[in-house]
C-alpha cells in the first residue's frame, strides 16, 4: 500500500471527523436517553418477569454514566489525534494548510453548536439534556474547545515536521 500525501496531513482531517462523530453520538445518547425515560415509567415492562427490575436497574445505571462516557469519548479521541500527530512524519508547508483548516473547523463547529441548540431547545429533548450537563457544557462551548484541541494539535503536528521535513526523504 502506497502512502499518500493525506496521510501526512491526516490529524488535521481527524479533527473534523471527531467534531461530527461527537455531535452524532451525542444527538444518539440524547434520543436514546430521551426513549428510555418513556420506557421506564411502564411497569407492565418491568414486572413481567422475575429479572425486569434488575434489567431496569442495570440500563437505569448505565445511563446515568452516559454523561461521563461522552465526556471520556470526547477527550480520548482528541488525545489519541494528538498521539497521532506525535508519531505522523511531516513536512512544515502543511501548516499553512492548518490554518485554514482550523478556520472551517470553527464555522464548522459553530454551525454544529447552533443545531444541537435548536434542537435541545425542542419541548421533549429539553428535559432529558438536563441529564447530561457535562456533555451539554461542552457542546454549548464547542467552538472554545475545539479552537484549543487545533492549536494543541498543530503544534504537535508541525513541532515534529520541523523535525524530519528538512529535505529528508521518508
Amino acid at each position: 500500500m502506497k502512502l499518500t500525501k493525506l496521510g501526512r496531513k491526516a490529524t488535521s482531517y481527524d479533527h473534523f471527523y471527531i467534531v461530527i462523530a461527537l455531535f452524532g453520538m451525542l444527538i444518539l445518547a440524547t434520543v436514546t436517553l430521551y426513549a428510555w425515560s418513556l420506557i421506564r415509567g411502564i411497569d407492565e415492562v418491568w414486572t413481567g418477569s422475575s429479572i425486569g427490575t434488575t434489567i431496569r436497574g442495570n440500563v437505569q445505571a448505565y445511563y446515568d454514566n452516559m454523561d461521563f462516557i461522552l465526556i471520556m469519548l470526547y477527550f480520548g479521541l482528541h488525545l489519541g489525534v494528538i498521539v497521532a500527530a506525535f508519531l505522523l512524519r511531516t513536512y512544515p508547508v502543511l501548516f499553512i494548510i492548518a490554518i485554514p483548516l482550523t478556520a472551517v473547523l470553527i464555522i464548522v463547529s459553530s454551525q454544529l453548536s447552533n443545531v444541537g441548540e435548536t434542537l435541545y431547545a425542542t419541548f421533549p429533548i429539553n428535559e432529558t439534556i438536563t441529564q447530561l450537563p457535562m456533555s451539554q457544557h461542552i457542546w454549548n462551548n464547542i467552538v472554545l474547545y475545539e479552537s484549543v484541541w487545533a492549536i494543541v494539535i498543530a503544534i504537535v503536528t508541525f513541532g515534529m515536521g520541523g523535525m524530519f521535513g528538512r529535505g529528508q526523504t521518508f
